[in-house]
C-alpha cells in the first residue's frame, strides 16, 4: 500500500491553451499598422502560437502574422523557413515546415502582413 501517495496530475498548474499564451504575450503592447514586409534583420526568431506566427524583433517590439494555410510548427523538433527572394519577409512569401530531425516537409503557408506590437517604455 501507498501511503501519502499524491498523483502527480493534481499536483502540476494547468498549462495557459495557445490563445492565453498568445494574448499574455500581446498584453500591454499597442498594434501599429500592419506592414507588408520587414527586413529579415528585424524578424528575430519566429514561434508559431495560437495560428500566428511571432517575430520578436526586440523585448519590446514584435511582429503577428497571419498566414494562409497550414504553418503548424508547434511539435518538438519542427521549425519554420521561410522563402524570400530578397532580404524582406513580405507578404506572400511561402514557410514551409520542417521536421528538422528527420529533414521532412511537413506543410506550408503564405505569409500575410506584418502587424507591428510595441510595449511601452519602461519608467
Amino acid at each position: 500500500a501507498l501511503v501519502g501517495f499524491l498523483p502527480v496530475a493534481s499536483a502540476k498548474t494547468p498549462r495557459p491553451t495557445e490563445t492565453e499564451r498568445l494574448a499574455k504575450l500581446l498584453d500591454g503592447k499597442t498594434p501599429g499598422k500592419a506592414q507588408s514586409c520587414i527586413p529579415l534583420s528585424r524578424a528575430g526568431g519566429s514561434e508559431v502560437i495560437a495560428g500566428s506566427i511571432i517575430f520578436r524583433e526586440s523585448s519590446r517590439r514584435l511582429y503577428r502574422n497571419e498566414a494562409r494555410g497550414g504553418c503548424d510548427a508547434r511539435r518538438i523538433g519542427s521549425g519554420l523557413v521561410f522563402r524570400t527572394s530578397s532580404s524582406s519577409l513580405c507578404s506572400g512569401d511561402v514557410a514551409q515546415v520542417v521536421d528538422f530531425t528527420t529533414g521532412i516537409y511537413e506543410g506550408h503557408c503564405v505569409l500575410g502582413d506584418f502587424v507591428p506590437y510595441l510595449a511601452p517604455p519602461k519608467s
